[in-house]
């Protein structure tokens, strides 16, 4: 059994989170302008005890975690602050983490409300990176949320985040809608000119993992977006081989296939993922994808299959699912059998590379 404790290096956790439940409960109106101040979302209390913010007037509302609660029995809730969140790190041997935040229904409350969204999820942005990773030491490091008004303001706050010195963004729909459509190429292109980590986290609007890559296939955005980087985040990996095999296989039949071609065409759909200079479905899949995961033993054993240098291991914390505080146990039992160079790879170069970390050793 490996020694978690003397790496040589700092694991990096490539999903943590920083929820609704986490943020101060007069975190909004502050950071508005003051013709917005008056709608801004608004602390309620609830029947229990406890309280929740209320946005758009109850449209959506997000609990709040009181001190003392707990989550699955192991929620450090004490009214989160970054040295709360530095200690339970601390406590499980993590060195860094990176923030999701899923529980921050701003696009849905204000939905048809252009000005009121984007005042919000600057605010939020602005929030958690002022506040959790510029006072983190270099430990927390923190992503964007997109609006979803149109496909213009999710490239301009990304280049707003990235600018700022957010780690990258995070979509839980398709760039430019509900649905895929050439529109989204604006946005792919943008975010291949930076360079930065576009991240799709399990609570989404796209569909399953395998639904998302066989769209990013056939859009051929591989291959014509060649730095764009994507994260299948808390989707897990053991389901990436199997896939990979019979998507490859699918591909190359229809590829020799005129009359398939010629059926596409008829269809008014666009036959070019089977020309000759597309890559095929593994490949494209592994020039754009990383992916983090958790227990995941099929994914650690086939991790060649899917490709060692995309894997990236998380916790999970605080959700019901994280290992903390047995990481060390949980990590030790994962990776017993794996060589330390390809441990360095799932447990921090993968998610330094992608993330953009270089603050981290």
């Amino acid at each position: 059994m490996r020694a978690y404790a003397n790496l040589g290096y700092g694991i990096i956790d490539a999903d943590q989170h920083w929820d609704g439940p986490d943020i101060p409960h007069d975190m909004f109106r502050p950071r508005l302008p003051a013709s917005l101040q008056d709608r801004a979302p608004k602390w309620i209390e609830l029947d229990d005890g406890g309280g929740a913010i209320s946005f758009n007037e109850g449209k959506k509302t997000v609990r709040l975690v009181k001190a003392g609660d707990t989550i699955g029995g192991l929620r450090l809730a004490t009214g989160t602050t970054v040295a709360d969140r530095l200690h339970a790190m601390d406590i499980d041997g993590i060195h860094a983490a990176v923030l999701f935040s899923v529980e921050m229904p701003i696009n849905q409350a204000y939905e048809g409300d252009r000005d009121m969204v984007i005042a919000l999820l600057r605010a939020y942005n602005d929030y958690k990176l002022e506040e959790i990773s510029q006072q983190s030491g270099n430990r927390l490091f923190t992503l964007g949320m997109l609006p979803q008004t149109n496909v213009k303001d999710a490239v301009e706050e990304m280049q707003r985040c990235v600018a700022l010195g957010h780690k990258g963004v995070t979509m839980t729909q398709w760039p430019a809608g509900a649905e895929p459509s050439a529109d989204d190429d604006y946005f792919w292109a943008a975010a291949a000119e930076l360079k930065t980590a576009v991240c799709i986290h399990a609570v989404n609007n796209f569909g399953g993992p395998e639904a998302i890559a066989r769209t990013v296939h056939s859009s051929t955005i591989a291959d014509r977006f060649p730095g764009l980087r994507l994260g299948l985040i808390e989707q897990g990996a053991g389901w990436v081989p199997y896939f990979l095999q019979e998507s490859d296989r699918i591909w190359l039949t229809y590829r020799l296939s005129d009359g398939f071609k010629n059926w596409l065409a008829s269809q008014g759909r666009d036959p070019s993922m089977f020309n000759n200079d597309v890559l095929s479905p593994s490949d494209s899949f592994h020039r754009l994808f990383h992916l983090s995961f958790m227990f995941d033993q099929i994914a650690v054993a086939l991790r060649h299959n899917i490709g060692v240098d995309s894997l990236m291991w998380s916790t999970d914390f605080p959700h019901g699912t994280t290992t903390w505080p047995q990481s060390r146990i949980q990590f030790d039992h994962l990776f017993a059998d794996v060589p330390p160079d390809e441990l360095k790879l799932m447990a921090h170069d993968n998610a330094k590379r992608f993330y953009n970390l270089h603050e981290v050793p």
